[in-house]
């Protein structure tokens, strides 16, 4: 709300269909940060910045689907 920010209404729909579920909102979400991440370095992005906000686990998997990190072994 401070930061006048929005999620786009497809985005917000999915959110919504899955409310009870932690897990599945956080898979949406990493989902659609991979997209938007994907779509930037496709047009040119110099690089990338990810805010964690306590959520490592998050940048490690778009990291990793980006073809950034190494994934983890076993």
């Amino acid at each position: 709300a401070l930061s006048h920010a929005t999620i786009p209404s497809a985005l917000a729909a999915r959110l919504e269909e899955v409310r009870d579920d932690k897990p599945a909102q956080f898979a949406i979400g990493v989902e659609y940060a991979i997209a938007q991440c994907r779509e930037l370095i496709d047009q040119g992005a110099p690089g990338l910045h990810l805010y964690a906000l306590n959520k490592s686990q998050a940048c490690r998997e778009i990291l990793e689907a980006l073809g950034f990190a190494k994934q983890p072994a076993g």
